[in-house]
Parts: structure tokens; sequence; C-alpha cells
């Protein structure tokens, strides 16, 4: 790995332990990414299939999406969330976290 290399996946394990397991709201977060992961969705049935409210998921979704760990496609009620293609590989980082607890 080059130097800068290490430093983006230094600056990725930051980011991942502080969104899925250094906040208070880290574990709903990977919740919701581990469902994302195996079925891309909308709102409601990430609310529905995780059994917690509409807004609850609003909240988590708009922090993934703005850390660049989701995307999504369509417009507001239909709009399907993903991860995010440039983050799939930074999906082992969560594992080996999730290994060491």
């Amino acid at each position: 790995m080059l130097a800068s290399d290490s430093e983006y996946y230094d600056e990725y394990r930051r980011l991942i332990w502080w969104l899925f397991f250094g906040t208070r709201g880290g574990s709903m977060r990977l919740r919701i990414v581990e469902h994302i992961k195996e079925k891309p969705s909308n709102l409601n049935q990430i609310s529905v299939s995780l059994g917690i409210n509409y807004r609850t998921s609003e909240h988590h979704i708009r922090i993934l999406e703005d850390n660049g760990v989701l995307i999504s496609k369509g417009d507001r009620y239909g709009k399907i969330y993903y991860i995010n293609p440039n983050f799939i590989d930074k999906l082992e980082i969560i594992n080996k976290f999730k290994e060491k607890k």
C-alpha cells in the first residue's frame, strides 16, 4: 500500500468507528447498512423490516448518506437506498471491528 492509500484507509477506519461503533446510534446504523446490503430499500421498507420509527430511519439514513456510505435513486417516498459502490470495499473494515468486540 502506498502512503496515501494508508492515510485513506486510516481515515475510513476512523469514520467507520465513529459511524458504527463510537456513537450511541452506531448499532442502528450498522443494522440499516446490513439490511440495505442484502436488500436495497426505501425508508418505509427499512422502518418496517427493522421495527423502527420512520423518523429514526430517516435520521440515520441522512447521516449515512452525508458520510458517503449510502446513495439513493428515485424521488421522495419511492427513493431506494443502496450501498455506495465506492464504499463496498470498506465493509471489510466493519467486519474487523465486529470481530474485535
